[in-house]
C-alpha cells in the first residue's frame, strides 16, 4: 500500500469512528473516493444505505445521501461533479450530484452490483 493510500485509509477510519460516535448506529464503510483537488472525500455505508461526504481538511462530515439497496462501488467523474454508487440488491447504479450532495437518477443494471470503474472519453 502506497504512502498516500495509507493516508487516505486512516482518514476513512477517523471519519467513520467519528461519524460513528456522533450518530449512534452501527456503520459499515465499504468503498472510497476522493474528490480531484483532493479536498472531498465519499464514502459508500451499506448498512446506513447512503454515500457520506467529508472534507478531508477537517474530517468533518458534510453531508450524506440515502440511497436503496447495500451502496457498494464509487465511481467519480474526473470532473469530480458526478459520483457513481453501485447499489448492490438494487439493481441499479446511483448517479448523485456531489456539489448538490443530492441524487441525479439511477441506472438499471444487474441485481447486485459491486464495483465500478469509468473509462476516459476518447
Amino acid at each position: 500500500m502506497k504512502s498516500r493510500e495509507r493516508v487516505w485509509a486512516w482518514l476513512v477510519v477517523l471519519a467513520m469512528s467519528s461519524l460513528a460516535m456522533a450518530q449512534p448506529r452501527y456503520r459499515s464503510p465499504y468503498d472510497v473516493a476522493v474528490s480531484p483537488d483532493g479536498g472531498l472525500l465519499c464514502v459508500s455505508d451499506r448498512t446506513a444505505q447512503c454515500v457520506a461526504f467529508f472534507e478531508t481538511a477537517t474530517g468533518k462530515n458534510v453531508a450524506e445521501v440515502a440511497l436503496q439497496g447495500e451502496p457498494s462501488g464509487l465511481a467519480l467523474s474526473p470532473d469530480g461533479k458526478t459520483l457513481y454508487v453501485a447499489e448492490n440488491g438494487a439493481g441499479t447504479v446511483a448517479a448523485v450530484d456531489v456539489p448538490g450532495r443530492k441524487g441525479a437518477g439511477r441506472i438499471p443494471v444487474a441485481r447486485y452490483p459491486l464495483g465500478l470503474a469509468l473509462a476516459p472519453n476518447s
